[in-house]
């Protein structure tokens, strides 16, 4: 957290969401290249597992599926049989039950970075992502989770 410098509003409530005893969902948005990525960055490195994707621009769902599978894989290399992910239900299920597995009492947080990127037209990824929250993520009080994106105006709506 040395490497953030200034930013005493952003990293107050951040510390909060680390210290929190409830599951929390983080939205970050701004223009670009201001530092959301870094400062999300940097802050969650301590937690106990932290887990990112950063969505690709203008990838199509098998590209983005495949970038999920390669970040995934390169964290859980025992998984590496698994079968090829056919949408975002199976890749965010296939977190779940990795994380599962493990034994972390501490945070957990899960990353998703250029969040319009990853949901696309027909992507479904919101709907993957509304289900991971409601069904798993929300009962686990370790649970950080912290979608980013540029746009501002698709992040608010």
């Amino acid at each position: 957290m040395d490497n953030i410098v200034g930013r005493k509003n952003e990293k107050h409530v951040l510390d909060q969401i680390l210290r929190s005893a409830e599951p929390e969902f983080l939205a970050v948005y701004g223009r670009r290249r201001v530092g959301k990525t870094f400062l999300i960055r940097e802050f969650f490195k301590k937690a106990d597992f932290y887990f990112e994707i950063v969505g690709l621009q203008s990838g199509a769902l098998s590209a983005q599926l495949k970038n999920f599978e390669d970040i995934f894989y390169k964290q859980f290399p025992r998984r590496k049989d698994a079968a090829p992910l056919n949408n975002w239900n199976e890749a965010l299920k296939l977190l779940i039950a990795e994380v599962d597995t493990m034994s972390i009492k501490g945070k957990v947080v899960f990353f998703f970075d250029e969040l319009p990127w990853l949901a696309h037209r027909k992507s479904n990824f919101l709907q993957a992502l509304e289900y991971f929250w409601n069904s798993w993520a929300s009962k686990n009080k370790n649970i950080i989770v912290v979608v980013c994106g540029s746009a501002a105006s698709w992040m608010l709506n």
